[in-house]
């Protein structure tokens, strides 16, 4: 009969697993563009929207997702709104009527 060696990486204990350290998504919500993808890392910009925002100037983030505070994985990607700012007066809005 044949006999095989045991390697002990192939068994783990339950108390042996270590989940790798989260990090918090950066705030977004008025920040400029620029400063917000410079404080991602270690996440990595997602996709990039634009809206029309009333409040927020343009060139500036409105929100992301995940939600600002978010704990996630390193890498993890963060896709964001950038702010057109508001529709000026007298312009036509792309809405149909």
């Amino acid at each position: 009969m044949a006999s095989y060696p045991i390697r002990a990486a192939w068994f783990k204990w339950p108390g042996d697993y270590t989940a790798p350290p989260l990090v918090a998504v950066p705030a977004a919500a008025g920040v400029v563009e620029a400063t917000f993808v410079a404080s991602l890392p270690p996440l990595v910009a997602g996709a990039r929207t634009t809206s029309i925002d009333a409040t927020i100037p343009a060139g500036s983030v409105i929100s992301c997702t995940p939600a600002s505070g978010t704990m996630v994985a390193p890498g993890s990607a963060v896709a964001y709104v950038v702010s057109t700012g508001p529709v000026a007066r007298g312009a036509k809005s792309a809405k149909k009527e």
